[in-house]
């Protein structure tokens, strides 16, 4: 419980110190409910890390969490690059809560992702 309250605490301050790059990112993340499954998130994390090295054979992960909680909220992320010196990166997110999911998509400059995630994670506890 308490490692759930230190990530809203962190999200809460980040999103309060630079409210217009978090304003301008979220606009460009697309969300959609998708069919629920009980495997998600692992299955959606393990075949994107997959997919990712099979597709873009000189593309680069960025980021990766395999299992992650928000408040009500389990998650997988994955961050990448298309090619290692692509200066976009290419966001994709399952969130689940009950019997509810999400995929939460977006392209961003590479070199803000540390951010964008930080507003993949606001997005995520707007969900309902």
């Amino acid at each position: 419980m308490r490692k759930k309250n230190c990530a809203a605490i962190a999200l809460a301050t980040v999103l309060w110190l630079m409210p217009e790059v978090f304003a301008e990112a979220g606009k460009k993340l697309n969300v959609t409910e998708i069919p629920f499954n009980r495997t998600l998130p692992h299955a959606f994390y393990d075949q994107a890390v997959a997919s990712i090295a099979g597709i873009y054979t000189s593309g680069q992960v960025l980021m990766a969490e395999r299992l992650g909680y928000i408040g009500d909220f389990v998650y997988a992320l994955v961050a990448y690059r298309k090619e290692a010196n692509d200066p976009q990166a290419y966001l994709d997110v399952v969130a689940v809560s009950g019997t509810r999911a999400w995929r939460l998509q977006g392209t961003f400059p590479a070199d803000k992702i540390h951010r964008i995630h930080t507003v993949a994670l606001d997005r995520i506890q707007q969900l309902r």
